[in-house]
């Protein structure tokens, strides 16, 4: 059964005089690795379970998991590597407690709204609640500390553990009542200032999903409670995701489902008598689904056509996110719902009941909204459709798209996007819809949080004085134990019934290599651990198996289980001499010396760069991209980037990049550009950022150069270095 393999048992006590170094190796030993079985082990698509019998996790009940020494592992390298990022833009890291205020939360507005949220009254009478989020006590912190008094901007982050109330945690690490969470505070004076944070951060961002080695997408999306009108998404793709992300083959298009861009509408009032003569001159009768608003006095009609679908899938293909968008301001739409029950509660709200003013108070009108698809014509509805009697006396008006000329924004399309549609903004590419998790957002909040906690700064104002005027602010959330969940996804079946393995991203695999001992005799056990020295100096992070009770068979199985990129093994009958090194992802396996271990493993760890993050070296498109690319090689274009350009399609399609590095001294000391010019140009893992084990190798070429040389130099470098 799964996770039955792991046997790990603790050596007796006396063995570790063996190792008593400063620095002790690694070792299986000093491991604590359970065995848990959990109860969706059968489950093959379920990586919770699949952690929880790794003994990367323990799960004491529903939506909530202790972290074990493998696990932490994983989860502390995944922290390092956001610290190091948050470092790159000046940002301090803080530890907030967990408990929050309520009385803050009351003061922002979000504590009603709060229905997933733990609270408890202390024994002092004080309203506390367990923070998801510290939007609030970081706004009361900075204005209360008066750090921002001499300075214009602050950044501040922590990475803790938030709590959510979820009535039914069913997605394990995805979901839980409790997560680890990084979020990032920012605070500066000039809108135009907290516009440019922004994109920092979202710069940061993309270098840490980068060097971390997930193929993953960046999205426009929903603000929702927490504020602003711009924030960005970074999602996996994964077929059990919670959203739904839309990107374009050719431009950078790109947003969640949920996200609705400013719509282009007209607003109508009719009346229901106005409608009642009319005559039908619609050339297809469109579909229509009722909504009804929250106080259920308006009741919503959208119209769209069909296009080829029965009624039934129609109704479902509306995109309820388009509805909401297109009745603000008009009314709050409950679209959870049901069509007839929706209909049912508008017209037990007797005409009776609601006309004019009662003992001084308005009682609101009761109204039918017409909402059209950009593609039902205005015209033809007004003429086409008949007065509906039995909703009784009401107020008519229809919401519809603009006719003619350029648009204030975009035309509202009722039906939810489809793969192989046309890109709505470049108009030449399709649409691919895809189901992704979330690991990331980054919000522009505005003045949201800092004009209701008085965070502000005096400006001066035109008459020569100063006014109060509020921080623009920003917050900025990376899941970090959703993202250990998500990273585990790209496990790979190893073709046996019930068999799996995890493939962890190089960055946060909790080991690098194990080097499997021999304990035969003592130069075996010497050689093992100078081949675990080798590679740990060489910045290798390495586990030494120096189980006895376990075959190598058993060992080998290990390393697949937990996702430990590379063994290192001594060859049968060849005492220290010889060594097998083996890459179950690659399929590799290899006999060497052991002078050449430190050298196959840097190999092969150099194709698992490449690999993790789906590399295929595109020289043939490349070269016969090599006309536009020469013309980008400059003297003033380090860093830049040559091909491709980003994109979603691109990144998707490539994961390898091409940057200019520097231009190689002439002998004439010539400052001009000229065809026998040579630069350096590195050839990059696409999704690997900047670090420094994200450049796979440098070409040297020159603009002058033909497109079967270029290919020639990719292919010989690309060989040289084991990618290919």
């Amino acid at each position: 059964m799964m996770g039955t393999r792991l046997r790990w048992p603790r050596l007796p006590s006396g063995s570790h005089a063996l190792h008593t170094a400063v620095k002790a190796r690694q070792r299986c030993s000093d491991i604590w690795v359970p065995q848990s079985i959990s109860k969706n082990a059968a489950k093959p698509d379920n990586t919770t379970a699949h952690l929880i019998n790794a003994g990367f996790l323990y799960q004491p009940n529903a939506g909530i998991f202790h972290f074990l020494p493998l696990g932490l592992r994983v989860l502390e390298k995944v922290e390092r590597l956001v610290d190091r990022h948050m470092r790159s833009v000046g940002a301090s890291k803080v530890a907030l407690s967990s408990l929050s205020r309520q009385s803050l939360w009351q003061k922002s507005g979000r504590l009603s709204a709060g229905g997933e949220l733990f609270k408890l009254r202390d024994r002092s009478g004080v309203d506390w609640l367990l923070a998801p989020t510290h939007e609030e006590e970081f706004t009361e912190m900075v204005r209360l500390s008066g750090t921002l008094r001499k300075s214009s901007s602050l950044r501040l982050y922590q990475i803790g553990r938030k709590y959510r109330d979820e009535l039914r945690p069913r997605g394990g690490l995805l979901r839980g009542k409790e997560f680890i969470m990084k979020d990032l505070y920012t605070f500066d004076r000039e809108f135009d200032a907290a516009l440019k944070t922004y994109d920092e951060i979202r710069a940061a961002y993309r270098n840490f999903f980068d060097e971390l080695g997930l193929p993953y997408s960046e999205a426009r999306a929903d603000s929702g409670s927490m504020g602003g009108n711009l924030s960005h998404e970074y999602h996996l793709t994964a077929d059990e995701g919670e959203d739904t992300v839309i990107t374009c083959s050719s431009c950078d298009h790109a947003r969640n489902i949920e996200f609705v861009p400013r719509l282009a509408k007209n607003f109508h009032r009719l009346t229901n008598d106005a409608l009642a003569q009319s005559k039908s001159v619609w050339p297809t009768s469109p579909v229509s689904r009722d909504f009804i608003s929250e106080d259920k006095n308006t009741l919503v009609r959208v119209l769209v056509n069909s296009h080829g679908r029965s009624d039934s899938e129609t109704k479902s293909s509306i995109n309820t996110h388009v509805v909401k968008a297109a009745l603000s301001g008009h009314a709050e739409v409950d679209t959870g719902i049901q069509e007839e029950a929706a209909l049912d509660a508008f017209l037990a709200a007797k005409p009776g009941a609601n006309p004019g003013p009662e003992n001084g108070n308005t009682t609101p009108q009761r109204r039918i909204i017409y909402l059209l698809d950009k593609d039902i014509d205005l015209e033809h509805f007004l003429l086409g459709r008949k007065r509906d009697d039995s909703l009784g006396e009401l107020e008519v008006c229809v919401i519809s798209t603009p006719t003619g000329g350029d648009l204030d924004g975009s035309p509202i399309d009722l039906l939810l996007p489809s793969k192989g549609d046309t890109c709505p903004s470049c108009k030449t590419g399709v649409l691919d819809v895809q189901k992704t998790i979330e690991l990331g957002h980054t919000f522009f909040l505005g003045a949201r949080y800092s004009s209701k906690f008085n965070l502000v700064w005096l400006a001066k104002s035109s008459e020569g004085g100063s006014v109060p005027k509020p921080y623009e602010m920003g917050c900025h959330g990376i899941g970090v134990s959703r993202l250990v969940a998500a990273a585990a996804r790209l496990r790979a079946p190893t073709g046996k019934e019930k068999s799996w393995s995890l493939q962890w991203p190089k960055a946060i695999a909790p080991y690098h290599i194990s080097v499997i001992c021999s304990t035969e005799s003592a130069a075996q056990i010497e050689a093992s651990h100078e081949i675990y020295d080798g590679l740990e100096r060489e910045g290798f992070d390495v586990l030494l198996d120096d189980r006895t009770d376990c075959s190598f068979g058993w060992k080998l199985a290990d390393i697949r289980i937990l996702g430990i990129p590379i063994a290192v093994l001594p060859a049968r009958k060849s005492g220290e001499k010889r060594w097998v090194v083996i890459c179950p992802a690659l399929e590799f396996e290899e006999d060497v010396q052991a002078t050449e271990v430190l050298e196959t493993v840097q190999s092969l760890m150099n194709r698992l760069i490449s690999r993790s993050c789906g590399m295929s070296l595109p020289k043939n498109e490349i070269g016969d991209k090599w006309g536009s690319i020469r013309n980008k090689l400059s003297k003033d274009g380090a860093g830049f980037r040559l091909y491709p350009s980003r994109t979603p399609k691109n990144d998707a399609a490539f994961k390898g990049r091409l940057d200019q590095g520097e231009k190689l001294p002439k002998k004439d000391k010539s400052d001009q550009d000229e065809p026998n010019d040579s630069y350096n140009v590195n050839v990059q893992a696409n999704n690997q950022g900047s670090a420094r084990h994200n450049k796979l190798f440098t070409i040297q070429v020159k603009p002058s150069n033909t497109k079967e040389e270029l290919k020639a130099k990719l292919k010989s470098a690309a060989e040289a270095k084991g990618l290919i």
